[in-house]
Formats: C-alpha cells, structure tokens, sequence
C-alpha cells in the first residue's frame, strides 16, 4: 500500500490471495480486453497500475487500477473512477470482481 499513513482505499477494492502475482498483473491487464475488447490506455508497470476508457452502452467512464501488495501473497486491487458515468463504473467493478474469481483467484471486496 501506499507509504502514507492513513490512506484509506476506495470502496472499490478487491482483496486477492495469490501466490503468482505475475497471474494477478496479467488477469487485470486481460479483463478490459476480454470483457470490453480494449486495451488500458496507459500502463505503469513500476506502480502495478493502467489506465482505461471504456465505453458501454452509449456510456463512457475511465477507470484507474492499482494493484497493492499487503503481504507477500496478499493483494489489493483497488479500481477509482476518473471521469465518466458512475453507474457504468460500477458495472465494470462488479464485473472486475467475478472475473478475477472465475480466473482462479481467492477474491473478496474490501468495504
């Protein structure tokens, strides 16, 4: 997490147990491509982080990931909304959250 103390993570957070956090990094890359057949934006491999627009709907939002490590095989995943329509980001958390579990990993939001 973030060297700050006290930063409270969004409510759009996902708690992650994994051994292979590589899988973790790839899964969240893999999500935007699989499910809304895009690619992030911007992606920032030293801040575990990307970037993306998605459009649904006649809707649009951009949506920031960041992968946290709490522990070592302890992650957090947490998802804030840039711009854009709330209501679609929301989707787009939901759906991020099922397709973490269907991908195999231990996934529990964090509120």
């Amino acid at each position: 997490l973030s060297s700050k103390p006290f930063v409270p993570l969004e409510p759009t957070s996902v708690d992650v147990q994994t051994a292979e956090p590589f899988r973790l990094g790839n899964a969240v890359q893999n999500f935007f491509y699989d499910c809304y057949g895009i690619a992030p934006a911007k992606v920032n491999r030293s801040k575990f982080a990307l970037k993306a627009e998605i459009s649904h709907d006649f809707v649009s939002c951009t949506a920031k990931l960041r992968v946290h490590e709490v522990a070592p095989g302890n992650f957090i995943v947490e998802v804030q909304r840039r711009s854009g329509d709330s209501v679609l980001f929301v989707s787009i958390f939901r759906r991020l959250t099922c397709y973490l579990a269907a991908n195999g990993f231990t996934a529990a939001t964090c509120n």
